[in-house]
């Protein structure tokens, strides 16, 4: 399973490791926009924006 994590702004931790459906929800909260800083397991930090269909997928309904 991948794991993601968020870097926090000024902070030095960084929130994770988050299951996807986590992320999303993170998404939907407004914790996490299109500047925030994602990496997907060991990869190198990247903005979430660059995420394909991340903010797309936050937007559909949940399943409750």
């Amino acid at each position: 399973m991948t794991h993601w994590f968020v870097q926090q702004g000024d902070s030095q931790e960084d929130l994770g490791p988050l299951r996807p459906s986590e992320l999303l929800e993170m998404v939907r909260a407004g914790h996490v926009t299109s500047e925030s800083m994602l990496k997907k397991d060991d990869s190198n930090w990247f903005l979430a924006s660059t995420v394909g269909g991340l903010f797309e997928a936050a937007m559909r309904p949940t399943i409750r």
